[in-house]
């Protein structure tokens, strides 16, 4: 899986970006880096192709259909670059999953996602 996003710097009155990355030991605090541990969940996952200039359509889609089956759970909506620009440059080829945090119903059927990629 890639790592992969537009180069842009963000001012601090936008907000904050979060980078997930695996780790296999304790990371330590570095400038305006902190360490965070996100826990797994359960996803709704949606696969956008190519680049990025349109995936806002894609996780908006998402959004609306975890909203209007009330699925929604807190937690940050997760993007994995399954292969980006480190693998190709054909931006056709590109593969990103958008997986946003949801409890399954028991007996819910088509949903089945459980975040374990985190895990080092």
């Amino acid at each position: 899986m890639g790592w992969s996003a537009p180069a842009r710097k963000v001012e601090p009155a936008e907000g904050s970006i979060g980078l997930l990355c695996p780790c296999a030991s304790p990371v330590r605090a570095v400038g305006r880096v902190t360490p965070l541990v996100v826990p797994g969940v359960e996803l709704a996952i949606i696969l956008h192709t190519g680049n990025h200039t349109d995936i806002d359509r894609a996780c908006g889609s998402l959004g609306t259909y975890v909203a209007e089956h009330a699925l929604a759970v807190e937690g940050p909506v997760r993007e994995y670059y399954v292969v980006g620009a480190h693998e190709t440059s054909d931006e056709p080829e590109w593969r990103t999953e958008i997986g946003w945090p949801i409890f399954i119903a028991q007996g819910s059927v088509g949903l089945q996602a459980v975040d374990s990629r985190l895990d080092p």
